[in-house]
């Protein structure tokens, strides 16, 4: 009897430490929010007041790469590549990378574009897997393809750089839209500012969307439950994203369209071969560039400049949500060695931790919550008080999270003007609380299941990492 008093003591002091947790990180994403509201609004003055025109139309222009690392993606290769072809933007070179396909992607590619086998034209500053054949383009001379074996996206990413010749180099998956209006204003922050290394953008989902002359319309959109909840996803997470740059400590830039100086990505050891690379590429510059104690920016941008394709089959979903998690926790774990270590600044005690505890740990928190929640029914002493509040922090949150993103990006750049579009998103922002959530949830505890799979079978990550922060030589550029 008394243990069992014990436990009941034990399951109720259990109501305090779900109520602080969950709140914390709840308020954390509040203000980031506010944040990333003020940033926004601020991005529109700032477009408003200034005419770029006159910049973005002359002749002094840095060139730009486009990258695209493409693994059977024949469906969407051809139309990716005219659309970056197509846009006004001069100065531009096209690097498609076959990262060993085993559809008909590359026949696909020379049907469209009338490609020819040229000699290697670049040395190889990255390692990579074999180069089989380089491609060119007889009708579009800026576009080459290389095909090579396979070695996965960061492994065709590096590839690509080697074959680089700009001094800006963005990475580009090969089912993603790119607007041309948004895209221009996108050079902006490294002409302005010469330490800016790398930019992002905003993604937003192009399903169920059409896209006439490089301008994509939602008048359509969405038009499945799927299409709809993951867009919801997005514009949370680019919202909290600008609450990090207000500080300059965002951790993600989108592997789906960001842009990088080619010499600092090169100096910093390229891509490393991680289920989050998008992800470890920036805590890795961070890493770097203060350990070093050398000036940076990273600038994340809040313009909708890229529509890429969601998932449209829960069991890919499933998949790809579950691997963004493993990606989480191996990035994490790949740079511990930041978190309250004084020489990273807030990076250190803010950023990581929150990573940690508020990002990575909070679906075993929650599995946890709930656990205790039923528990307690079973023994007939829940805290229906608790019960309560717990479901109002981590689910009616959500909604009010989701509305006022809603909200601001009407008020803002108005990606989804039509009423019936903004009317289906609101109605999908209360049905993911019932099944979609807890099948979130438990793809995300799958991705910790893969995650420690992985590290019992090696513990090479860490090690490789520091060895390319060893063997870096940042501070000899300019």
């Amino acid at each position: 009897m008394m243990k069992m008093d014990w436990f009941k003591s034990f399951l109720f002091s259990l109501d305090s430490f779900f109520l602080w947790y969950f709140g914390a990180i709840n308020v954390v994403y509040m203000v980031l929010l506010i944040l990333g509201s003020y940033k926004i609004f601020s991005r529109q003055r700032e477009l408003n007041a200034e005419d770029f025109t006159p910049l973005l139309n002359s002749s002094s222009l840095p060139p730009i790469c486009f990258i695209i690392p493409m693994y059977n993606e024949a469906d969407h290769v051809v139309s990716t590549v005219t659309s970056i072809l197509h846009l006004t933007y001069r100065y531009k070179q096209i690097i498609v990378v076959n990262d060993g396909s085993i559809d008909h992607s590359v026949g696909e590619l020379k049907k469209a574009f009338d490609l020819v086998v040229i000699p290697k034209f670049y040395q190889e500053s990255l390692p990579t897997q074999r180069v089989n054949v380089v491609y060119r383009s007889r009708l579009h001379p800026e576009l080459v393809v290389i095909d090579k074996e396979h070695g996965r996206k960061s492994d065709a990413l590096n590839a690509g750089i080697n074959a680089c010749e700009a001094q800006y180099f963005i990475g580009i998956d090969s089912d993603t839209l790119i607007d041309d209006i948004a895209f221009k204003a996108y050079i902006r922050p490294f002409l302005f500012s010469p330490e800016t290394i790398a930019v992002g953008g905003t993604i937003s989902i192009s399903n169920d969307c059409y896209s006439p002359f490089n301008r994509i319309s939602t008048e359509e959109f969405p038009k499945t439950f799927l299409t709809g909840i993951q867009s919801l996803e997005y514009l949370r997470a680019f919202f909290i994203r600008q609450g990090w740059d207000f500080g300059k400590n965002n951790f993600i830039l989108s592997g789906a369209f960001c842009i990088f100086r080619k010499d600092v990505i090169v100096k910093a050891g390229g891509f490393y071969p991680s289920n989050g690379e998008d992800m470890e590429i920036i805590m890795r510059l961070h890493r770097i560039m203060k350990k070093k104690k050398l000036p940076y920016k990273i600038f994340y941008l809040p313009d909708p400049v890229a529509w890429t394709k969601a998932p449209s089959k829960l069991s890919d979903l499933g998949k790809q949500r579950t691997r963004w998690h493993r990606g989480l926790l191996e990035c994490l774990f790949f740079h511990k060695s930041m978190c309250f270590n004084p020489t990273y600044g807030v990076t250190a005690f803010l950023t990581y931790p929150f990573w940690l505890l508020g990002e990575a740990m909070e679906p075993i928190m929650e599995v946890f919550g709930f656990a205790v929640i039923l528990l307690s029914v079973f023994l007939g002493i829940l805290n229906f008080s608790f019960f309560l509040l717990l479901v109002n922090i981590t689910l009616v949150f959500t909604f009010i999270f989701s509305v006022t993103c809603l909200f601001i990006e009407e008020l803002s750049f108005q990606r989804y003007p039509s009423s019936k579009t903004l009317c289906g998103l609101l109605y999908y922002s209360l049905l993911e609380n019932f099944g979609y959530r807890q099948l979130y949830l438990w793809w995300r505890i799958r991705g910790f299941g893969r995650f420690f799979q992985t590290l019992l079978q090696t513990k090479k990550g860490s090690a490789h990492i520091k060895d390319r922060i060893k063997n870096c030589d940042l501070g000899e550029r300019n």
